[in-house]
Parts: C-alpha cells; sequence; structure tokens
C-alpha cells in the first residue's frame, strides 16, 4: 500500500457490513494498542485493516485517544467464548450482585439490559435503565458496575457539555451512563432531556447548525443519538413519556453493607465477561429479532414499546424464570405509571367526563366545559386549592377560587379530545369524541376507578330511595 492510499482510510469504532460481516475494536490497555475484530458470526479474526462496502480501507479507534486513555470509553480487551448463553447471563448478574444492592427482579433486568445494550441496533425502540435515589443510596456504585459492563460504553461525569454529548453519541453509538445530580446548570440538563427524548428510538437524529467554510457560514447537521442509556437522578422525570421510556428502581440507603466498599472499574472479572459479551454480540447479533409475543401481558402502550428490547432478550436466553421475573417486574412497573397518571390533572378531567357519561342513562350528544368544571369543583376542588403555591405547575391551583371552564378546556384539549361552540359555549360533540375518550379511560388505568364510582352512586341511589318509602 502507498502513502496516497492512505487518505482513503476511514477510523472506525464498529461496523455491520451488507454482506454481515460485523467489526468492532478491541483496547488493550496494557500494549496501549487497538485491533479490530472480524467476524462472520462463526470465525472471528483479529487485525488492523479491512474494507467497508465502498471498498474504503478501515482503521481501528486510535489507541491513544483521550477517551480511551481517560477510561472515558470502555471497550473490551479482546475475545473470549462463553459456556452458553445462559451461563453468561448469570455471569453478569452475579457479578452485579457481587456489587450493588439490588432486589433480585431488578437484578435481572439489569443484567437483561447489559446483554441488550450488545445488541441494541437489532431494535427500533429501546428502553433507558435508572436508579433513584439521594446520596448514599449505592447510585454511583450502580453506575459504575453496570456502566462497566456495557456495549461500547461511556462514562460521562458533570464536565460534558451539552454539545460534547450529542457529539460523542454521534461517534461512538455505545451505552451513554451518567448521573443528573452531575449536571448542575438547570439549563444544561434541560438539553440533555431533549437529547433523551430523541434517544430511544432509531432515526430521530438531534438538528444542529454547525460552522460552514461555505459563505452562509452555518450547515444543518443531524447527530445520532439513539442507544441505551444508564441513568442514576433524584427523582422521577417530570415528563411522562420519558417517564414510560425508563425502567426504574428506587435505591434506599445502606445501612450494613456486606459488598466490597472499593470498586475498580479495570476489574480483570468485568473484563472478561465483556470480552465474552463481545462474542455473545459476533455469534447472535443476526439471530436476534424483535418478538411482539413477549410483551403480550403487558397493557400500557409505551411500555409494551420500549420493553420489547429485554423481553426478546429474556426469550432468547431461554430460560422461563428469567423471563418471568421480567415480566414480574414490568408489571409492577405498569402499576406505578398507571397510578403516576392517574394523579395527574388531565387524569382528573377525564374522570370527571367519564364519571359524567356512566352516570347518564341516555347517551349524550354534547358535553358541555361548564359542566366539566363544576363537577371538577365537586371532585377535586379541596386537592387543589389546598396546594403551596410553589406547587402550581399545572396552572389549575389557585387559593380560594373555583377553576374556570376556560382552564378546563385547555385540559381537555390536551388530552386529544376536539372541543366545538356554538351560542351556549364549548362542549364535546360526543359522537365524534366518545371512541377516543372510552380509549383514554383505558390508557390512563381509569375503568375500575370510575366503574366503582358507579357503583358507589347506584348504592346511595337505592338507600335514598328506601329512606323516602319510609316517609
Amino acid at each position: 500500500m502507498t502513502n496516497n492510499d492512505s487518505r482513503d482510510r476511514k477510523i472506525t469504532l464498529s461496523e455491520v457490513l451488507q454482506n454481515n460481516i460485523i467489526i468492532e475494536t478491541i483496547y488493550d490497555p496494557k500494549r496501549k494498542e487497538t485491533d479490530f475484530v472480524i467476524s462472520d458470526g462463526t470465525n472471528h479474526d483479529v487485525n488492523n485493516l479491512c474494507k467497508n462496502d465502498n471498498g474504503q480501507f478501515l482503521r481501528p479507534f486510535m489507541a491513544d485517544s483521550d477517551l480511551l486513555t481517560s477510561n472515558f470509553l470502555r471497550l473490551p480487551s479482546g475475545i473470549k467464548d462463553y459456556e452458553s448463553i445462559e451461563s453468561l447471563f448469570y455471569k453478569i448478574r452475579d457479578y452485579i450482585d457481587k456489587y450493588v444492592h439490588l432486589p433480585d427482579n431488578f437484578k435481572t433486568i439489569s443484567a437483561l439490559y447489559v446483554m441488550m445494550t450488545w445488541v441494541y441496533d437489532r431494535f427500533d425502540t429501546i428502553p433507558y435503565l435508572r436508579v433513584i435515589g439521594n446520596y448514599g443510596t449505592g447510585k454511583t456504585r450502580f453506575l459504575n458496575v453496570i456502566g462497566n459492563l456495557c456495549y461500547k460504553a461511556m462514562m460521562a461525569g458533570g464536565s460534558i457539555t451539552t454539545a460534547a454529548t450529542f457529539r460523542t453519541l454521534d461517534q461512538i453509538q455505545g451505552t451513554l451512563v451518567f448521573d443528573e445530580a452531575d449536571f448542575r446548570s438547570s439549563e444544561i440538563w434541560s438539553e440533555i432531556v431533549k437529547i433523551l427524548n430523541s434517544g430511544h428510538t432509531k432515526n430521530f437524529p438531534v438538528i444542529r447548525m454547525n460552522v460552514s467554510n461555505k459563505k452562509d457560514g452555518y450547515e444543518t447537521k443531524s447527530f445520532k443519538v439513539y442507544g441505551p442509556k444508564i441513568l442514576a437522578s433524584r427523582e422521577r422525570f417530570g415528563d411522562e413519556a420519558l417517564e414510560s421510556r425508563s425502567l426504574t428502581q428506587i435505591m434506599h440507603p445502606i445501612i450494613d453493607s456486606s459488598k466490597p466498599i472499593h470498586y475498580n472499574s479495570n476489574d480483570l472479572e468485568a473484563e472478561d465477561i465483556k470480552n465474552q459479551l463481545l462474542v455473545f454480540r459476533l455469534k447472535c447479533y443476526l439471530k436476534i429479532e424483535p418478538d411482539e409475543t413477549t410483551v403480550q401481558e403487558l397493557e400500557f402502550p409505551r411500555l409494551k414499546q420500549s420493553a420489547l428490547a429485554l423481553t426478546t432478550i429474556a426469550k432468547f436466553i431461554g430460560l422461563p424464570e428469567i423471563m418471568s421475573e421480567s415480566i414480574e417486574f414490568l408489571k409492577e412497573y405498569e402499576k406505578e405509571l398507571t397510578l403516576s397518571q392517574q394523579t395527574d390533572v388531565k387524569a382528573d378531567v377525564l374522570l370527571c367526563i367519564a364519571t359524567m357519561l356512566n352516570e347518564s342513562e341516555t347517551p349524550y350528544s354534547k358535553i358541555r366545559i361548564g359542566r366539566i368544571a363544576t363537577m371538577f369543583d365537586q371532585k377535586f376542588y379541596n386537592e387543589y386549592s389546598d396546594k403551596e403555591t410553589k406547587e402550581y405547575d399545572n396552572g389549575l391551583q389557585v387559593k380560594g377560587y373555583r377553576v374556570s371552564a376556560r382552564k378546563i378546556g385547555v385540559y381537555v384539549r390536551k388530552l386529544g379530545i376536539r372541543t366545538e361552540r356554538d351560542g351556549y359555549g364549548f362542549y364535546i360533540p360526543m359522537p365524534q369524541e366518545a371512541e377516543k375518550i372510552k380509549n383514554l379511560v383505558n390508557r390512563y388505568g381509569l375503568k375500575t376507578l370510575i366503574e366503582n364510582e358507579v357503583k358507589d352512586k347506584i348504592e346511595e341511589r337505592k338507600k335514598d330511595k328506601e329512606t323516602d318509602s319510609l316517609f
């Protein structure tokens, strides 16, 4: 090869070629060298040069890169075969258990998540893995231990900027690991949330303006931010959609720990597991297909979509107890999400609409927004009017005042329910919106609540009639 050919070389971390050849970079920190592992799924060859689909020569990521030498980017050091997929799963789970206090079902979810990161690009949507807790609950240990096993893990700290985050995600396309508490600026955190809202679904890049050499000075550029994310925070996200994308465990203060106090990120056992996980990717990448039958027991659409990657991996492993424990966790989390939705202002407005529909003996052709506001005051006046001013985020809580029909109309429209207006004011046209309301009731988990409320009303009416008959 001549020196001129060096211009045609591309530096890369990984590639999946059209002929199903998989190329992955490995890094030996002792020799301070990088190489490629090139695999057809059966045979794995270690080399430092190959060609992509365009005939362009590929070179592995630079061994002297700060991303590697600073331990920000963590790669396997080689390849090592595993005994079986089942044994690999339990090796990961036992390693997590060795260092982190977690409930059994979340240990299973965490181990599945680690495996999923190594084949995440086989899925169009993936969840995030998150722990919530204050200082001293083991959040940082969780991030270090889990992150250390994941595919192309990027251990981000508070010093990383928003621009660096999406640019690095685009360059590496691996697993981002970070603690919300590191981002002390609310402005930076709000930008990170935007990345999180785009990063769980394939083909939803972040768009930014870049300085250009052209006359106009700028050009539009897209950055791929799709990939696994392992997060730690002190409280839940305010964004309902983002919350449902995050499989979460609340961490509690550790009083008497039997776990090692010190954790070495260069642990040889972790390196051994990563090398086996690399072989898992090389062998199983093309065998894994999203299996929608694995989420049939779940009801919440967004959670089903997010959990599909994990349940597919659980089924691929092939042990019923792993699938059972995963579904158990997901069902419990689904209940939490449903309860969380039920405390939302929109859910309370929807409850009023649905209650009116169920109490009426004849179908409504119109439901007046003013009537909804009246029922809202009857049901929830004390709950909302007693709140402190600092909790007025939803815009409904004005102490000492009734909620207006106008404000209720805003939340009706936020629910996606259409309103129309006549000479008497705004109303919901029921023939057109009834089916939508029914679907929303199911989505917000209000069906049982409404049925019980209607039963109570019927019982009250029966008692009233019995009382009237005595006179």
